[in-house]
């Protein structure tokens, strides 16, 4: 089987703006946009978000101010939903996900998931591997999965 592939997106709120034909993004935007890493300062989520806005303000992307800030809690599911509560509609956040928190609706951990807000870009992929001891239960990932699906 292939690897699993995870992606770290950065999800927006801005449900319900007006939409822009490709190439022209009007006067957008008007102020700040603030960029949150839904985890501790100097997390992974913490040093991406960081990265993503010191590349983007180096390579002159963009003028506007992009404040980062720390909204940790749940795995993300905290700030995305206070995000889809509070700020929807608002086109001035930007959050950085992964995996883990792209999963927390699908496992009844959070109410919110990837598809309540709008994914804008992909920032890097990982590689994910299962393995099992050589004298285990499961020889291969066709055997794990039929067992994880008869529990």
């Amino acid at each position: 089987m292939g690897a699993v592939l995870a992606s770290v997106a950065l999800v927006a709120t801005a449900c319900g703006n007006k939409a822009q034909p490709p190439g022209e993004g009007g006067d957008y935007p008007k102020g700040p946009v603030t960029v949150t890493a839904p985890a501790e300062p100097g997390s992974g989520w913490d040093t991406t978000a960081r990265a993503l806005v010191e590349a983007l303000q180096k390579e002159d992307i963009v003028s506007s101010p992009l404040p980062v800030q720390n909204k940790p809690g749940g795995t993300g599911c905290s700030w995305l939903t206070s995000m889809m509560q509070q700020e929807k509609g608002k086109d001035d956040q930007i959050a950085i996900t992964s995996l883990a928190s792209q999963t927390m609706k699908a496992r009844n951990l959070c109410e919110y998931g990837p598809e309540d807000a709008t994914l804008i870009a992909t920032l890097y992929v990982e590689d994910f591997m299962v393995v099992t001891p050589e004298d285990g239960d499961f020889d291969d990932l066709d055997a794990l999965i039929d067992a994880l699906k008869d529990d």
